[in-house]
């Protein structure tokens, strides 16, 4: 069965097949930026790249702060810890509702001391920083096309929250997720 278009953010005129592109979004540095359809497809996508990880992996988790976003700070409450990548992935697998449709919350996944990144946006965009070219071959393999296409966040659009922040809390609690500044 297939779960609906992703959510996190939604744009009535953008409904792009899934594509993938090498983006350089500072001088000199890049990173590979994918855009799927379908909740699925982007679980799929997520979960797969995750597997390329280490046993040990850094989790920063960034929820938006309610309310305070017109006000001209930090929009963000930011959470992190160290944890094995097992735990990683069975508290997103409990809490995929969550990390996959919120789209007041970035998830974002280090290798432990360093290396390759991955951040599935508040958009539902997945980003990842790693000059592996592995990551070309699996979104070739799992049917993404290679073309930049402009990204959702570039036109107006607006966020879908699947909940508050405190519905994030079990999740934080699983993972040993502490708030950091």
């Amino acid at each position: 069965m297939t779960t609906p278009a992703v959510e996190k953010a939604i744009r009535e005129d953008y409904s792009p097949e899934p594509f993938f592109f090498r983006q350089e979004y500072e001088p000199g540095a890049e990173r590979w930026v994918a855009w799927t359809n379908t909740q699925d497809r982007l679980r799929e996508l997520y979960y797969r790249v995750l597997d390329c990880f280490p046993s040990m992996v850094e989790i920063l988790c960034k929820l938006e702060r309610e309310g305070q976003v017109e006000q001209g700070g930090d929009p963000w409450l930011r959470y992190h810890g160290v944890c094995q990548l097992d735990n990683l992935t069975s508290a997103i697998r409990k809490n995929e509702d969550w990390v996959f449709q919120d789209g007041g919350s970035q998830l974002c996944v280090r290798c432990a001391g360093g290396g390759d990144y991955l951040v599935l946006d508040e958009h539902g965009i997945l980003f990842f920083y790693s000059d592996d070219n592995g990551f070309r071959d699996l979104c070739q393999e799992l049917g993404f096309e290679e073309r930049a296409e402009p990204l959702l966040y570039e036109s107006g659009h607006w966020h879908y929250r699947a909940g508050r922040n405190e519905s994030w809390e079990p999740f934080l609690r699983q993972l040993g997720l502490h708030a950091v500044s």
